[in-house]
């Protein structure tokens, strides 16, 4: 027992050291590059008064981005002044014109950078702020995430600047690790950036796997939902074109992938090409040009639009599952939820041929599933310290409290609050060494894997300390494998392009390994020297 509790102990600590710190260090300097931006800060108000400790403030708003003739509105409500006396308001726009009131509108004709004044007034005191407004021939939104280099999009950038056109960036914040998090936090960008949204006409999709996608769709639901009419009525993606770069992009399961997005969304068509031609869309706005262009310079590309649409007008057996995907996206449920509902018969099966080909007992077909969607969700590195803690956690409870003589049922009670307890000095660590990764877990998963501790426990009273370690230890080889199978982005890709096909093999398949007789692989390894007489 002394030997099992520090080679426990000792496998929490490498797991700690290999995990937790360098996502520390990553996430540490992630908070210093925001804490320590490049962009010039915003100038403070300029306070001119005459009469000290007057609450006069002139708020101008942030800074805008817009298009050659498209009307850029000012507000400065936000502004406060006594409540006793009117306050006046004054606007200089930067280009010789000027307008009197608290909220203006104004049509820029040149493109540039222009410098608009709020001057507030009491009769007494003044109060002035600025605002920038950068105005360009067009306006572009850039999607993106950490698989793109920032000199890749600062290249993109100049570029787009170089041919009058103002490529605006849009990317998840540091919290967002797994990909549901990622386009949840994309969503949640674009909504807050809704006036550049509304003006671009070309949206440009740089992520991995289908995060942008998937984030405009909960972009258009949360909009849909949204208690602001306005602005949910001005903002649609039906007069836009979306361009998303794919390794693949002729590819057949990626054409059926992004359908789906274009039937929720119903742009004037998506656009599938490479990295290789974002140059050249931006240096040939004009998208009526762009597949010629593309033609010649050889770019592969594939469109995806009403005529690329599969029928499905009615149901068959054949596309049932394609056909409740794609109604179930437009009724607003998310792609990632659909994604690890489907993916579930591939694990378990993928569970099933391990135990039965190969060998593996682990604990059984549940546990391992679930412990692999855990890891989904929580992402690959925060999953394994969870689930060494939680075992560590579960094993040193049980030798502590077995002294007690307990009865079965209070005793894993008491397990599994000594562990809650243990999950909640995690978060507290977390914060402290500002883990924004691992705060942002959802608390479910987390619950999941407290409540499988039990078969662990279970395993150890009933097989012994061996060979409960070494079911534990199958059960995290097969979850690390069937973790890294199904975010494998060509799986995904298949997964919701042709679900009928990938869960009817997993059926198929089962139906074989339910019939298969023969010695499992281990057990030629195990019976070896018999074999050989």
């Amino acid at each position: 027992m002394k030997y099992l509790t520090t080679f426990i102990i000792t496998s929490l600590l490498s797991l700690f050291s290999f995990c937790i710190l360098p996502a520390y260090a990553e996430d540490t300097a992630n908070i210093n590059a925001d804490t320590n931006p490049t962009v010039t800060p915003a100038t403070p108000a300029e306070v001119i008064t005459t009469i000290e400790a007057k609450p006069l403030h002139a708020e101008a708003g942030p800074d805008k981005n817009v298009a050659i003739g498209r009307n850029v509105l000012f507000d400065a409500s936000a502004s406060t002044g006594p409540s006793e006396q009117a306050l006046n308001y004054v606007w200089d726009f930067g280009d010789g014109q000027s307008f009197q009131g608290i909220d203006a509108s104004h049509i820029y004709k040149q493109p540039g950078v222009y410098k608009a004044k709020l001057t507030v007034s009491d009769g007494i005191n003044i109060s002035r702020d600025y605002t920038l407004v950068t105005v360009a021939r067009e306006v572009m939104l850039l999607v993106t995430d950490d698989s793109v280099a920032k000199t890749d999009i600062k290249q993109l950038k100049q570029t787009a600047k170089n041919n009058g056109i103002l490529l605006v960036s849009v990317k998840p914040t540091n919290t967002a690790t797994t990909n549901y998090t990622l386009s949840q936090s994309i969503a949640e960008q674009l909504v807050a950036a809704s006036d550049d949204l509304n003006q671009a006409k070309t949206i440009l999709i740089w992520t991995n796997a289908n995060v942008g996608l998937t984030a405009l769709t909960e972009t258009e639901r949360i909009l849909s939902s949204s208690n602001d009419e306005k602005k949910a009525s001005t903002i649609s993606f039906k007069q836009k074109t979306i361009v998303r770069v794919d390794e693949h992009p002729t590819s057949v399961a990626s054409g059926r992938l992004v359908q789906s997005t274009y039937n929720t969304l119903q742009p004037n068509y998506i656009l599938l090409t490479t990295s290789a031609a974002l140059d050249t869309l931006l240096a040939n706005s004009s998208d009526l040009s762009w597949f010629e262009i593309l033609q010649n310079q050889n770019i592969p590309y594939q469109i995806i639009s009403s005529h690329s649409q599969r029928a499905l007008d009615s149901i068959t057996f054949f596309n049932f599952t394609s056909y409740g995907i794609n109604y179930l996206i437009n009724q607003g449920v998310s792609q990632d939820t659909l994604f690890l509902l489907l993916v579930l018969p591939v694990v378990a099966t993928l569970i099933a041929f391990a135990r039965q080909v190969v060998g593996v007992k682990a604990f059984g077909i549940y546990v391992p599933s679930i412990i692999t969607l855990t890891f989904v969700v929580t992402q690959l590195k925060y999953g394994l310290v969870i689930f060494a803690v939680l075992l560590a956690a579960a094993t040193m409870a049980r030798i502590g409290l077995r002294y007690l003589k307990l009865l079965y049922l209070p005793r894993m009670a008491l397990v599994m609050s000594l562990v809650a307890f243990t999950i909640f000095i995690m978060f507290i660590m977390a914060g402290y060494f500002k883990q924004t990764g691992f705060l942002a877990i959802s608390v479910f998963p987390i619950l999941v894997m407290i409540i499988l501790t039990e078969k662990f426990v279970e395993a150890q009273i009933e097989q012994g300390n061996k060979s409960a370690i070494i079911l534990t230890l199958e059960t995290f080889a097969l979850s690390v494998i069937s973790y890294f199978i199904i975010t494998w982005s060509t799986f995904e890709t298949l997964m919701l392009a042709y679900p009928e096909i990938i869960i009817g093999s997993c059926l198929l398949l089962n139906v074989l390994l339910g019939r298969f007789s023969g010695l499992r692989v281990l057990e030629y390894f195990r019976f070896r020297k018999l074999l050989k007489q």
